[in-house]
């Protein structure tokens, strides 16, 4: 009930930050593009480390669903990458990668894209996971084929955006500002599949972990709509909702590592209590072999006189 109390409150304060932010749409920050190499930075390193956690559930519970939402935490890691080196002014004037001036833009709406799938993906594979024995073979396989097709995702993405980015559809008009497209036909279908996931998720939640997960979907979508709501770079919304990304990833990551804890806790007395209970039964053993060797010497000495 606590963790309840805690999430709801977590969500009452985003949305108070979402309606506080609001006032000031229009006002445009410094460009401190340090804050992204920190910000991009952290975010795959969180990610990263969820991702992880995931894989090592999946090691123990085989469930399918743990292993899909490995693998979007595992996507929103690397997409962080490509969007980290194509980012203007940061490491190169126009970014590294040979980048176009929609390819940061694109990758940051793809990147996007891979968590509410992965939380997709886990709660329709939860009903799965309780009908299907969970496989007995090795849990090597499917985590190292899980990985390669990440990987191979992000290259073809990353490659699709920045190789081959003038393909895609103009949204920046310049480094800075955005045209109207962008909160009137690219930020909508995002919202929509943030509410889609939060409420498939909200249908089927079973535990901790999905209760934390919510709270990170709602974060998404406060952050999206922050960021959907402003045209520039650098506006003070803008790093308000890059910064509410940055908390969203903590969440999980640390409701994770309390699981985890928990678990090897759980472990750890189990393996202890089953000490405990040889260790009686070879003390009980040691005095059921004495009192029989003592009868045994007992009979003997009668039938000897």
């Amino acid at each position: 009930m606590s963790q309840t109390r805690l999430a709801r409150a977590v969500a009452v304060a985003l949305v108070i930050v979402l309606l506080a932010a609001l006032p000031f749409r229009d006002f445009q920050g410094s460009r401190d593009v340090a804050f992204i190499a920190v910000v991009d930075t952290t975010l795959f390193l969180m990610d990263l480390a969820a991702a992880v956690l995931l894989y090592t559930q999946f090691c123990v519970l085989r469930s399918r669903g743990l292993l899909a939402l490995a693998m979007g935490y595992l996507f929103s890691s690397f997409m962080v990458v490509p969007h980290l080196l194509t980012f203007p002014g940061l490491l190169a004037p126009t970014g590294l990668l040979g980048p176009g001036l929609q390819s940061t833009v694109w990758l940051y709406i793809l990147w996007h894209l891979g968590l509410p799938i992965g939380v997709i993906s886990y709660t329709l594979l939860k009903p799965v996971d309780r009908r299907v024995p969970a496989g007995s073979g090795r849990a090597s396989v499917p985590i190292l084929l899980s990985v390669a097709v990440v990987i191979a995702l992000v290259f073809v993405l990353a490659w699709f955006a920045t190789v081959d980015g003038r393909l895609l559809p103009s949204i920046m008009l310049y480094t800075m500002h955005a045209k109207a497209i962008w909160r009137l036909a690219v930020m909508p279908p995002i919202w929509a599949l943030i509410i889609v996931s939060i409420g498939l998720l909200w249908w089927r939640r079973s535990s901790v972990l999905d209760l934390w997960l919510l709270v990170v979907l709602w974060a998404w979508l406060i952050e999206s709509l922050l960021l959907g709501i402003t045209l520039d770079r650098f506006s003070v919304v803008w790093y308000i909702g890059r910064i509410l990304g940055l908390l969203a990833a903590s969440c999980v990551l640390l409701v994770l590592l309390y699981e985890s804890m928990t678990l090897y806790a759980r472990l750890a007395l189990h393996v202890a209590a089953q000490d405990q209970d040889r260790d009686r039964d070879r003390q009980r053993l040691t005095l059921d072999v004495t009192a029989g060797l003592r009868m045994a010497a007992g009979t003997a000495q009668r039938l000897a006189t």
